[in-house]
């Protein structure tokens, strides 16, 4: 007899915390996902924050949605910690499997004005890396209103897209900093008589 009081003991109680934890879970689901959303890159905490809310909608009791926000705060952890780290990674394979393939193709891309290449004149101050796509920062010597940085702009990313790998190259224009003489490598100075 006691063995039965003891067991509808233990199931009212569990009775009470499922219905203490069921009026608590939506506090609890909404602080869980808001860490979840917390870890990850704005663009990616609004494509997640709809994911969510469609799920959530669906489930039909508050413990389902407990486990639902448990899983995204799982897949926001790994996210937010994988996204830097990618990033990274992506550029430094880039770099070593493209790198070489890339600078080579951007130093057969001469400026109409300066007789160098574009590399070597410093017109190049960044290439990021990301899978089998690569971005191109070119800041021209000359101003914005330029007419010739589109077609040199043109020309990076015809030149470098021959390399087979790689199948997106983009190319961006800045003017932030603008490129000074001191820009350009010392044998692209030597070359045009500026050192």
């Amino acid at each position: 007899m006691s063995g039965a009081l003891l067991d509808l003991l233990v199931a009212v109680a569990g009775a009470l915390i499922l219905v203490e934890l069921d009026a608590r879970i939506d506090a609890i689901t909404t602080w869980i996902t808001c860490r979840a959303l917390s870890l990850l890159r704005l663009d990616l905490r609004e494509d997640l924050q709809r994911e969510w809310t469609s799920i959530t909608s669906e489930q039909p009791t508050s413990f389902s949605k407990l486990v639902v926000s448990l899983g995204f705060l799982v897949t926001g952890v790994r996210i937010g910690i994988i996204d830097g780290a990618y990033d990274r990674l992506a550029q430094f394979v880039g770099e070593r499997r493209y790198g070489d393939d890339v600078r080579a193709a951007l130093k057969t891309v001469y400026d109409p004005e300066i007789p160098a290449d574009i590399y070597e004149l410093g017109f190049i101050p960044s290439v990021k890396y990301s899978g089998r796509s690569v971005t191109i920062t070119f800041r021209p010597h000359c101003s914005s209103d330029c007419p010739l940085n589109k077609d040199m702009a043109n020309r990076i990313r015809n030149t470098v897209a021959t390399i087979a790998y790689l199948e997106r190259v983009d190319v961006k224009l800045t003017f932030d900093p603008p490129w000074t003489p001191e820009c350009m490598s010392k044998e692209a100075q030597l070359a045009v008589g500026w050192y």
